[in-house]
């Protein structure tokens, strides 16, 4: 799932802890059963199924205990999704809200996760 080669430049006490945990878990499944949309910031996305969603928020637990000084709020509840697109105001969100349908959930492989640093 993650492979800890590559590694050299990590800072130690960051990134060499989060590759570790990340080489922990193997590769699964997700599942888009829906969209949906964020009406605070105008933004629709798809969905996962629930049990999709259990294991993104078991992952991501399990990074936040690594670095929980990094947890701004615990107000905001991690929301596993997929953007499809952030509208400029709620009327355009409106607007297109209604054409938002899926026939069909679909499946898709997670095999690797990669470490973005800014």
């Amino acid at each position: 799932f993650y492979y800890l080669n590559d590694s050299l430049d990590d800072h130690l006490d960051i990134l060499l802890p989060l590759r570790i945990l990340l080489a922990q878990i193997s590769p699964f499944q997700i599942q888009v059963d829906d969209f949906d949309t964020f009406v605070e910031n105008h933004v629709s996305f798809l969905k996962p199924s629930e049990k999709s969603t259990r294991l993104m928020k078991q992952m991501f637990e399990k990074a936040k205990s690594l670095f929980p000084a990094c947890v701004k709020s615990r107000q905001n509840e991690y929301n596993p999704h997929l953007t499809i697109e952030q509208y400029e105001n709620a009327e355009q969100l409106d607007q297109v809200r209604s054409s938002l349908v899926l026939n069909e959930p679909f499946d898709f492989p997670v095999e690797y996760v990669y470490i973005l640093q800014r």
